[in-house]
């Protein structure tokens, strides 16, 4: 069984509003072009008819020898024939199509593809007239139209014939009947329009899926392609698995950024930070070795844990700090890069 698909306009709408009646205007243009080109064709078909015409060249008042009006006068191919006195033999002059002939039918072509926002090269299949620039740049528009056209009838007929197949399918007991439209994902694949640089097309669409301005989904959209589908295809035809094709793919899509090495902080020249950045730098060096100090102590386990949490606590530590830090020294060695170098002894008084 067939289903047929209607786009109706609904009742109030401006049909300017409507997408499938755009050509009304250029409908009378068809007809104009139709009317033009045969009355061109029926001239020159005219003028081809009349092999030759006859005309007196006689001088005034001086008459010709009789002639029958419109005789007919038989002619062989390669023949010789010879004319009355004072007559003599034209052809007659064709004046269609005359040089405004491509003109014309170009400027009606144009207007009527101009209601579908379509370049004239693509209507008349010629690009004769374009540069590639020109070429490239009328076709964006029409492109951008495309898409507009696309959309409408996906909205206005597409979904309407997936809404019928999913009631059948929940009828047919398919799917279930909690199956509806508006929560069943579903897209439309659409043929791709033809790129006429295709070299620059995917340098732009690399630089825009490194720089997350889209996505590898859109793209393949835009192709009309499945993204999973295709990247299925891929990977097998790779002998990856489908995780790893895709590690793969985005490490090509986004490198990681290179990790600076961490300096090593000197004690004795490095800056106040975080719990003592409103200490002098005296100050701080002074906390920094007495906390070296301290760790040291549980290091070598002549500090109890419980008195360096609380020394750490009066040298104006957080408690989550100084927690950190007497865990760092329970296994026997300073790891962080604040105390790595500092020197207990030697403390500045």
């Amino acid at each position: 069984m067939g289903f047929v698909g209607h786009s109706p306009v609904p009742l109030g709408t401006p049909r300017a509003a409507s997408r499938p009646v755009r050509t009304d205007s250029a409908l009378n243009l068809f007809a104009v072009l139709r009317r033009y080109t045969n009355a061109t064709l029926t001239s020159a078909e005219i003028a081809a008819a009349f092999s030759i015409l006859l005309k007196t060249n006689s001088a005034a008042g001086i008459p010709p020898a009789e002639l029958e009006a419109f005789a007919q006068i038989a002619y062989h191919h390669g023949g010789v024939a010879t004319l009355p006195e004072g007559w003599d033999m034209v052809q007659l002059k064709a004046e269609n199509p005359h040089t405004l002939y491509n003109d014309f039918k170009r400027a009606i072509i144009a207007e009527i593809a101009r209601c579908l926002n379509m370049p004239y090269n693509v209507a008349a299949a010629d690009s004769s007239g374009h540069s590639y620039s020109s070429g490239r740049l009328d076709y964006q528009i029409y492109g951008t139209d495309v898409e507009v056209d696309q959309e409408y009838y996906a909205r206005e007929c597409l979904d309407r014939i997936f809404a019928a197949w999913l009631q059948e399918s929940i009828l047919a007991k398919v799917l279930p009947i909690e199956a509806v439209l508006a929560e069943t994902a579903h897209a439309w694949q659409w043929d791709p329009l033809t790129d006429i640089d295709p070299q620059k097309t995917r340098a732009a669409q690399a630089e825009a899926l490194k720089s997350g301005l889209t996505s590898l989904p859109t793209e393949y959209a835009r192709l009309g392609l499945d993204w999973r589908v295709e990247m299925i295809k891929q990977a097998k035809a790779l002998g990856l698995t489908l995780s790893d094709y895709q590690a793969r793919v985005a490490a090509n899509l986004l490198p990681a950024p290179p990790v600076p090495p961490t300096p090593a902080v000197n004690a004795s020249e490095s800056t106040p930070v975080g719990e003592m950045a409103n200490l002098s730098r005296r100050q701080f060096t002074n906390n920094v070795k007495a906390i070296r100090e301290i760790l040291d102590g549980v290091v070598d386990g002549s500090t109890p844990e419980f008195i360096a949490l609380n020394l750490l606590l009066s040298l104006g530590l957080p408690e989550a700090r100084a927690r950190a830090l007497v865990t760092d020294a329970l296994d026997g060695r300073v790891d962080d890069p604040e105390l790595a170098d500092a020197s207990p002894a030697g403390a500045a008084s």
